[in-house]
């Protein structure tokens, strides 16, 4: 904002300099700046708690509350949409629910997971993949664990029951506040039916 007012007191000086100039009298001063009384804070803006996205936006103030409700907006985590029992669990080696692969992400790290659950929410092209949260039926809103973030390259609809594949990952901080608790990467998707 300053860089537009300098540019604005050079125009006007200018002209005023050079209307002076042609008249064979001295310029006159120009105009005083205006200058607000103190410094102008941004208003604060609240921001829902996101389930599954503990420790996400780690900055403080209204800077930061207004980039985590943007985040929160584009690629935040769902609400429970799933109810429990609707979604047949996978099977084979590594086979888990979302809760399952919360509550077992440490020994789970960098290993082959497969979980079968509904795609509530599709973002493609970010970071060169498609983004996707899916939901099973088990865990619960207020655990947080509900709702598995997954990367692929394939592009599932909102609303696909499938069964994923991937390396899970933990504590995976992408930078720029996206920081996920647990995160299945690079997932292979399959309609249920291919999956057996």
């Amino acid at each position: 904002m300053r860089t537009g007012w300098l540019l604005a007191a050079v125009v006007v000086s200018s002209a005023v300099a050079a209307a002076a100039l042609g008249s064979g009298s001295s310029p006159p001063a120009p105009p005083a700046p205006r200058v607000a009384a103190g410094p102008i804070e941004p208003a604060p803006v609240a921001v829902a708690a996101q389930p599954g996205a503990q420790d996400m936006h780690q900055a403080e103030g209204p800077a930061a509350a207004v980039n985590a409700q943007a985040m929160a907006s584009a690629h935040g985590g769902s609400k429970l949409a799933v109810e429990p029992g609707s979604v047949a669990r996978a099977t084979g080696d590594g086979a888990r629910t979302v809760a399952e692969i919360y509550a077992q992400a440490t020994a789970l790290e960098g290993k082959a997971v497969r979980v079968a659950g509904r795609v509530v929410k599709v973002t493609p092209n970010v970071l060169g993949r498609t983004w996707l949260h899916v939901q099973d039926g088990s865990g619960a809103p207020d655990k947080g664990d509900f709702d598995l973030v997954v990367t692929t390259d394939e592009q599932p609809k909102p609303g696909d029951v499938v069964v994923l594949e991937g390396t899970l990952a933990r504590d995976r901080d992408l930078g720029a506040g996206y920081r996920y608790p647990v995160l299945l990467e690079l997932a292979k998707v399959q309609r249920p039916e291919a999956a057996k």
